[in-house]
């Protein structure tokens, strides 16, 4: 297995924030992916897109971890853990132009704030992020099947590559408002969002490498891997 990481600057990564607050304003730029509310009820969210061309075409994907780096929290209930949900998007959406009313400065989304699920994103989350409520800075990561699910699909071809988007589970909450703020790719270069991704080749024939030492193949030759 190979493991590889994806950590992309400005130019290759691809990262926002639409806020209810400000519906036509758009934070391409911002160095600060801000997740939460500043006001109930005015979420945040966020939108990530990573490229999958540094994983070689034909690669079965193990496994995926998503790592942010954390640098600012305020949470008016320091007591409470808050949850990222991470879903799929549906929809393409341009870093420059992106707004909580529409996808690229023109185009509405489905529902604001790409909220309509199985049109704007996945109903299901693919993964979600625990945050404490630690000031930071620090590195937050999470893992599971869904990512995995998602770049596999994204790698190859099964639908467009839209990314995810990053939203606080208690966001309408007014006992439970937080803005957590992590690095963009237009951060510094150590603390930019990065995937790390454990894939493998598919041995000819589709035998995986743990099953080589001994195959009986068809016409009886034993092959010794």
């Amino acid at each position: 297995m190979t493991v590889t990481t994806i950590q992309p600057d400005a130019a290759a990564g691809k990262d926002t924030v639409i806020l209810e607050y400000s519906p036509t304003s758009n934070y391409g730029a911002d160095a600060n992916m801000r997740i939460g509310s500043v006001n109930v009820p005015f979420p945040y969210r966020g939108l990530i897109q990573f490229p999958t061309s540094d994983i070689p075409a034909g690669s079965v994907i193990d496994s995926v971890t998503l790592s942010m780096y954390k640098n600012h929290v305020y949470w008016n209930n320091p007591t409470t853990e808050m949850v990222i949900y991470i879903r799929r998007l549906l929809q393409p959406w341009t870093e420059g132009g992106a707004t909580w009313r529409t996808k690229d400065g023109s185009t509405a989304w489905d529902s604001y704030g790409a909220s309509t699920d199985g049109v704007d994103r996945m109903a299901t989350p693919s993964a979600s992020l625990s945050v404490d409520n630690v000031l930071g800075p620090e590195w937050l990561s999470t893992s599971s099947a869904g990512l995995a699910s998602d770049f596999q699909g994204w790698l190859d071809g099964d639908f467009s590559n839209c990314g995810w988007l990053l939203q606080h589970e208690g966001e309408h909450d007014p006992d439970y408002y937080s803005e957590n703020r992590f690095s963009t790719s237009d951060a510094i270069a150590a603390q930019r969002p990065k995937l790390t991704v454990t894939h493998h080749t598919p041995e000819a024939g589709g035998i995986p490498p743990h099953l080589l030492q001994t195959v009986i193949l068809s016409r009886g030759v034993i092959q010794h891997g």
